[in-house]
């Protein structure tokens, strides 16, 4: 939902989380996990600003992106048959790696990686790419690999985690995949008409090519993200040391060194359909508790 904190006026977006089928422990797990969500601190993650409990529902503010979603862009470009360059692909992908990877230094795995929730922000005439909806994510404690829970999106999930083996940071990697297959395409790598039928062309199956628009190295990538046993994919670091990236970098820092307009960058999309108004009125900032905090419904 859409919130206004009316100390500030300012818009935020409020994810809300059903407790009730949560045990005790789940419930302060789940906090646990908002508390150290909100402490992460990244240009390229939609920032957490607070969170309370009302009732039986988990509250957690967030900062709003006021440019929609990656999901509503590509299905956008989709209907005017109007591809993405590579280097507008290369610059959010890049933003994109960039955030996951500080995820990934924290022990946190996102794994509900897709591009509805990938957000776009803009600032001075940048479309800047945000890590969005952690609600799902896992803090990975100790030296512990691997998350066995199978969570994540059909579309997005990974080989291993559709034949129930654990989740690791490798399939956030294959779910960034995904997304940057997308984004070439304009549709998603795998469909099917059931779960089974999708997940069976996950296992067995390779994605359809990519346009031939794109360039070989390009292409490759993808294929190496998205090569279906994790131990084969490479990590983040090791696609931000490739050639083709490291001159994209290269490229985009002497561009900031010498300002000129870049064609590249998407226009601001339309403005987004009417949400559920909802103010947060407090007398202080919440810190983890019900205390003096409010929700209103303003609309429908």
């Amino acid at each position: 939902s859409l919130a206004r904190d009316v100390r500030n006026g300012r818009d935020y977006c409020l994810k809300e989380i059903s407790l009730e089928a949560f045990s005790e422990g789940e419930r302060e797990q789940a906090e646990q996990e908002v508390q150290v969500l909100r402490s992460l601190d990244h240009p390229g993650i939609v920032r957490y600003h607070e969170h309370f409990v009302s009732g039986e529902t988990l509250c957690v503010v967030m900062a709003y992106c006021e440019g929609g979603d990656l999901s509503r862009e590509i299905k956008r470009r989709a209907a005017a048959k109007r591809p993405f360059s590579e280097a507008q692909v290369l610059d959010w992908f890049v933003q994109m790696v960039m955030a996951l990877r500080y995820v990934h230094s924290k022990r946190i795995l996102h794994r509900d990686l897709k591009t509805q929730n990938i957000f776009i922000a803009h600032h001075q005439a940048k479309a800047l790419i945000k890590l969005g909806d952690f609600g799902i994510a896992k803090v990975m404690e100790g030296s512990m690999a691997a998350a066995s829970t199978v969570i994540g999106t059909p579309y997005y999930m990974s080989p291993e985690v559709c034949q129930n083996q654990p989740y690791s940071y490798k399939s956030d990697v294959w779910a960034l995949g995904c997304i940057l297959y997308e984004m070439c395409a304009l549709q998603q790598a795998w469909n099917g008409s059931n779960l089974l039928g999708l997940v069976y062309k996950i296992v067995q199956q390779k994605y359809p090519p990519l346009p031939e628009t794109y360039s070989p190295k390009l292409r490759e990538l993808v294929g190496l993200m998205l090569a279906k046993l994790p131990n084969q994919r490479p990590s983040l670091d090791e696609i931000l040391a490739m050639g083709f990236i490291r001159e994209f970098l290269q490229s985009q820092l002497s561009q900031v060194s010498t300002p000129k307009s870049n064609p590249t960058l998407a226009a601001p999309a339309a403005p987004l359909p009417a949400h559920k108004q909802l103010n947060i009125s407090s007398p202080s900032p919440a810190r983890g508790d019900s205390g003096g905090v409010r929700a209103r419904s303003e609309g429908p």
